[in-house]
């Protein structure tokens, strides 16, 4: 008898854990409406086309391909115009997912180029994590050819609001 109580404790431990956990991620979830209204679009898409700001100086990398270092250019050099990924890129050893809100922060979508299957919804603190470190929202490290930069939080929700847009065309 004493087990099967000890049981039940650890059963209500865990899901009261993961209902606070679910109650954190909501609460970090991106919200398309506030990006927008705080996010400058033509940096976000200045960033996005070139990896360079509005401004015109470029976004410095701590890691990433040389070519791209050497060449430059911006998350569209991967993932496309449209944010859809599915490219070889040059020298990488995967196909780029898709990179666009829905697929980052929303339902997604089934391309295959997805590496891992489905992963968890990414929040703003996880894009940072991924766009900084390179560590994607399941905890995997992202490919070798995913450029690291030096990027400020407002850089970021420039580009998400870019990402959002993108959507919408």
């Amino acid at each position: 008898m004493k087990i099967n109580k000890w049981l039940a404790t650890i059963l209500m431990l865990v899901i009261a854990i993961s209902g606070l956990v679910a109650i954190a991620m909501a609460a970090e979830a991106i919200d398309p409406g506030a990006i927008l209204d705080k996010a400058n679009l033509k940096n976000g898409e200045s960033i996005y086309n070139t990896g360079k700001r509005a401004k015109g100086a470029h976004l410095a990398f701590t890691a990433g391909p040389n070519w791209l270092h050497v060449e430059g250019g911006g998350c569209a050099e991967c993932h496309g115009k449209r944010g859809w990924g599915n490219t070889m890129p040059t020298f990488c050893t995967t196909r780029t997912p898709p990179v666009t809100y829905k697929y980052l922060a929303g339902n997604g979508y089934p391309f295959t180029a997805r590496q891992d299957g489905s992963h968890p919804v990414y929040t703003m603190r996880a894009f940072k994590t991924l766009m900084r470190a390179g560590i994607k929202s399941n905890g995997y490290e992202a490919d070798f050819c995913m450029p690291r930069y030096r990027i400020s939080v407002d850089e970021l929700r420039d580009l998400m609001g870019y990402l959002i847009k993108l959507d919408d065309d």
